[in-house]
């Protein structure tokens, strides 16, 4: 990690940020998909499920602290 304290906290605040970012809904219509559609029409519109979208920013941020940890015991 950085020769830092606070890099690991920094970390964490732009992980937060950039996953909570990223969970923004971007007013894609939701509907029935038509039985005809092709595997590029239907990548290009898929959707995260809403719970998905709210443990990315948890999930990382706990990645980041235990990583943070490993390191910390790893250079004592």
């Amino acid at each position: 990690m950085g020769a830092s304290r606070h890099a690991p906290f920094i970390l964490v605040v732009l992980v937060a940020a950039g996953s909570a970012l990223s969970g923004i809904p971007d007013g894609a219509a939701v509907g029935v998909r038509p039985d005809a559609v092709s595997m590029f029409d239907a990548m290009n519109s898929l959707q995260q499920p809403v719970w998905l979208l709210w443990l990315n920013p948890v999930f990382g941020v706990i990645g980041v602290v235990l990583g943070a940890g490993l390191e910390t015991r790893a250079s004592a």
